[in-house]
């Protein structure tokens, strides 16, 4: 029988695993991998090199990629009942991409294979992974397979406050690119040189009245001026256009 070699080749899948990105969401799948162990010159001619590595690699690599695919199936039962789980599995690829981090709960070494197994012996694992479902998710919308697509974003509650003496035409412009950005807009309440705004935004204001500030087109400057009790502070400012300026009357 071909010899079987030590654990090293577990840690340095190991590091490789623990060094991919942190996820947003994230499931735990325990599963049990296999790899035959082939005695000196059994190795069908019709199996690629990742058959021919060391045993415990192979059998780290069986699985966490039947982790990835036990997931995957449990996120399709859950989500879109209409979507094949074996299709979804099949497009992720390469399932160790969507592993962010596991650990080897029982490492089992050589056992003997069921009935009718090409080799009498293989090498076996059992894992805990922590299953990256975000990435699973966005590969699953990208390939057209999800009925309901990706989630929308995460939202947060604010109260925005627009302050200065604007016009109703260019509060709309406002709505308007608020809507553009994703934010849905709740109760409007109306004074003079204010309006509270109510809103469930995707981003936090800081980072809202960044981006609205481009969203509105020129004509207008939004200053992001704080927030205090009443909610976040917006100075609006109409601005003549240059071109419209150029072509004033002089002063007399």
């Amino acid at each position: 029988m071909g010899g079987v070699p030590g654990r090293a080749a577990l840690a340095a899948l190991a590091l490789l695993l623990a060094a991919g990105p942190v996820a947003a969401e994230r499931v735990t799948e325990r599963a049990r991998g296999a790899a035959p162990i082939w005695e000196e010159g059994e190795i069908p001619a019709e199996l690629g090199p990742e058959a021919r590595g060391p045993a415990p690699k192979r059998a780290l690599r069986a699985a966490i990629a039947e982790a990835v695919a036990q997931a995957t199936r449990n996120f399709v039962e859950q989500e879109d009942p209409y979507l094949d789980p074996e299709a979804a599995v099949e497009a992720l690829g390469d399932r160790l991409a969507y592993a962010a981090r596991y650990r080897v709960v029982q490492d089992l070494g050589r056992v003997a294979t069921p009935p009718g197994s090409d080799t009498e012996v293989e090498y076996a694992l059992i894992i805990e992974a922590q299953v990256d479902m975000d990435r699973v998710r966005r590969r699953l919308a990208a390939a057209d397979l999800l009925l309901f697509g990706a989630p929308p974003p995460p939202t947060e509650q604010q109260v925005l406050l627009l302050e200065g003496e604007f016009s109703y035409a260019s509060f709309v412009r406002i709505r308007q690119a608020l809507g553009e950005l994703g934010v849905e807009i709740g109760p409007q309440a109306f004074q003079r040189g204010r309006v509270r705004l109510e809103v469930d935004a995707p981003r936090p204001p800081r980072e809202l009245v960044a981006a609205l500030r481009g969203q509105v087109g020129p004509g207008l400057w939004l200053d992001a001026a704080g927030e205090d009790a009443e909610g976040y502070r917006v100075k609006v400012v109409e601005r003549i256009d240059p071109a419209a300026e150029e072509a004033l009357p002089a002063a007399p």
